[in-house]
């Protein structure tokens, strides 16, 4: 587990809601509700936070759907757990390069506002590849522009001043080696998104 990210992650969250502004949960609705999900899948939350992607989730799953909230820092994932009391919800600490599930679990992993900070991307895509069933599919999602998501972590400096979305060449290079296949980026003024299907 890189603890690094680890302590930067903790230390943030008792104030990570209040930084991010109202807009953001009403994108990442509008990301979530445009994409075929499947109502009775298990869907893991990489980076869950404070879990602000779990409802929305929820919302689109139906009885029998699961979702996994993951997160490498235990003081988010206590806020997410805070906020959710649904039976749907398995809160997981891990590492997003090493997950504690079997190849080929989840129907769709969702990846909102993390990948920049995966110290490995190739290798961390290679991992999600694993644990997506085949058939099944990754979600790479921003409330914001490539650039402000990038400006905003030179701003912030420290650990995450070099945390940037890769441009979409470059994302689509990565999840082809990772594995997935229908690379699809959307590299907006308002939103950021990959979507890869895993044959």
């Amino acid at each position: 587990m890189n603890q690094q990210y680890r302590k930067w992650f903790n230390d943030m969250a008792g104030r990570w809601d209040s930084i991010h502004p109202p807009y953001v949960k009403e994108r990442l609705r509008e990301i979530i509700f445009s994409i075929d999900l499947p109502p009775e899948g298990k869907i893991l939350d990489v980076g869950t936070g404070t879990g602000i992607m779990i409802p929305l989730l929820l919302e689109r799953l139906g009885p029998n759907g699961e979702v996994w909230a993951l997160d490498i820092a235990e003081k988010m994932l206590e806020a997410a757990r805070a906020k959710v009391s649904d039976s749907r919800v398995r809160f997981v600490h891990a590492d997003v390069m090493d997950i504690p599930a079997e190849e080929g679990t989840f129907d769709a992993v969702v990846c909102n506002s993390c990948v920049p900070h995966f110290p490995d991307k190739p290798g961390s895509l290679r991992e999600l590849f694993r644990v997506t069933k085949p058939g099944g599919m990754i979600i790479i999602c921003h409330a914001d522009s490539r650039d402000y998501i990038n400006n905003r972590h030179r701003k912030i400096g420290g650990l995450v001043a070099n945390d940037m979305i890769p441009e979409a060449g470059e994302m689509q290079a990565m999840l082809e080696e990772a594995g997935f296949s229908g690379v699809r980026v959307t590299d907006g003024r308002d939103r950021f998104i990959a979507l890869a299907k895993k044959e």
